[in-house]
């Protein structure tokens, strides 16, 4: 459906028990098909056999990353609360995305039937349909939550698009505005050119030629940094790839728009200085012609206008910037580090504690499900009193939310002995609100066993500033970290993948 192109194997061979590996994946661990490879799933070590071996995907798209593909079968087809995947369709040319809605709510609207034991349903209790979203379309779509691959804010795009050719807006009439600059001082030298005999084509080709070798040589200035940068640590800041001959339509779009804005901003100035009478030209009067001085004064005007838009454009994204790094999020940010680590040191918590609180720098450590501040996180799917509900929830070690210095308003904390239950909640003040939750509540945890309401916290900024506060739930569970616990529940997470150590450290005035 994507177009994977199959190296050796065969695809029909990808079930359960086997997967396909990416050709450069492969070749890094010296394997072929036919050959078997450990997992770890949670509860040992499992084996499983290459099946199949396949070209890698174009570097920097959204597939590139996945280097093993393996199918998942009919896992969770049936749980209606199960929010980890993602589906895809390849329509028929000429259909129409928005009519697969009008053709998929019969078969919702029959499925919440059969959950609700025959119960007819209207398309009000529908609570979600199928909502179609091309695949060129998704990069900029914020209506997908979970959505797939990267993506991007079609605002800042615009804006950063924009302040480009204001940039090069910029350079474009400063070059003019130096070639006018230079007219009455260059106008003797092209005249006398004139009248030893040189056409007009001539001198004009001659303007042209030497802007194009200024650009050129700018050009080549530029292909030096570009490979410098691409050499250096801060190449990791740039998401897509810096090697030319992966980019030669960018590459070929560059030098073709600058060879271009060259040859006009050098045209206009080499016909308008050999456009006058040689003996005019001679008197070396043109510099203080009116029509001369217009034309200076209006493009340096221009040149300011656009330099002031661009220094209040500069102003604001400093603002912004200033406001993000300083603005309350709802928890202690001070002297915080987060880091992603894998299970088998989630799991060993214990003895990564103890290591890590030996450095007497290091104050305390808590532990939580993914990144703490994060647009997209796991949701569950409940009912409160009958009524359906959903938030977004974030398994943590007993000591989270004293560690993050988020109060509590009502209710408790969780404590030590939380991690003998069978599951404990902590909702914000916005679930609490929405759903009308008390401390009395029977709600379901992650293994369908009711979970204890210890209390409801402050709201607080749990992902992009963006965002409004959703409902939002800390959830503790038996053994806290566990990896047989929770990963039942979160193994297809998307943000389950590796846990968060967070470690607060002293300030370094009083370390």
């Amino acid at each position: 459906m994507f177009g994977f192109e199959l190296v050796a194997g065969n695809w029909d061979d990808l079930t359960g028990t086997g997967f396909a590996l990416s050709e450069s994946a492969a070749k890094r661990l010296g394997v072929q098909v036919g050959d078997m490879m450990k997992y770890y799933d949670g509860s040992g070590w499992q084996g499983i056999s290459i099946v199949a071996i396949y070209k890698d995907m174009p570097k920097h798209s959204d597939l590139s990353s996945f280097e093993m593909l393996t199918d998942m079968g009919d896992n969770s087809l049936d749980d209606w609360k199960e929010f980890s995947f993602n589906y895809f369709m390849k329509l028929r040319k000429g259909a129409d995305p928005k009519a697969i809605t009008e053709v998929a709510m019969p078969v919702v609207k029959q499925f919440f039937s059969e959950v609700n034991g025959g119960t007819e349903v209207t398309d009000d209790d529908v609570k979600f349909g199928l909502y179609p979203v091309r695949l060129t379309d998704m990069y900029f779509d914020s209506n997908s939550y979970y959505a797939p691959g990267k993506a991007g804010n079609r605002t800042t795009t615009i804006t950063l698009l924009v302040i480009a050719i204001f940039v090069v807006l910029i350079a474009f009439i400063n070059y003019i505005n130096f070639f006018f600059a230079m007219v009455p001082l260059r106008l003797r030298s092209i005249n006398t050119r004139k009248i030893l005999g040189s056409s007009r084509f001539q001198l004009v080709m001659s303007s042209v030629g030497e802007s194009v070798l200024m650009v050129v040589i700018a050009l080549g200035l530029a292909v030096a940094v570009v490979t410098l940068f691409r050499q250096s640590t801060l190449a990791s800041m740039i998401d897509t790839s810096l090697d030319f001959g992966q980019n030669w339509g960018v590459v070929a779009l560059t030098i073709g728009l600058a060879l271009l804005i060259s040859v006009v901003a050098s045209l206009y100035p080499a016909l308008f200085a050999t456009s006058f009478n040689p003996a005019f030209a001679l008197k070396g009067t043109l510099g203080t012609t009116q029509k001369g001085k217009a034309f200076r004064i209006g493009l340096i005007g221009l040149q300011f206008t656009v330099s002031i838009i661009l220094i209040i454009c500069a102003i604001f994204v400093s603002e912004q910037r200033r406001f993000m790094m300083n603005h309350e999020m709802g928890f202690n940010q001070e002297c915080l580090l987060q880091s992603q680590v894998s299970w088998d040191l989630a799991t060993n918590r214990e003895v990564v504690e103890s290591q890590l609180l030996a450095d007497a720098a290091i104050k305390d450590i808590a532990w939580g499900d993914g990144p703490f501040v994060n647009d997209y996180r796991m949701q569950w799917g409940r009912t409160v009193r009958g009524e359906d509900a959903g938030w977004d929830v974030y398994p943590v070690s007993w000591n989270f939310l004293r560690f993050m210095g988020i109060d509590i308003v009502e209710g408790r904390d969780f404590t030590e002995a939380d991690e003998h239950s069978t599951g404990t909640y902590i909702f914000n003040e916005t679930a609490r609100d929405v759903y009308k939750i008390t401390l009395e509540d029977q709600i379901g945890g992650h293994d369908s066993q009711v979970a204890e309401i210890a209390g409801f916290c402050k709201d607080f900024n749990f992902a992009s500033l963006r965002q409004d506060i959703r409902p939002f739930a800390f959830y503790h569970t038996m053994c806290g970290l566990s990896r047989n616990r929770l990963r039942t529940n979160t193994k297809k997470s998307k943000t389950s993948r590796s846990w968060s150590l967070c470690s607060r450290f002293w300030p370094s005035s009083s370390r």
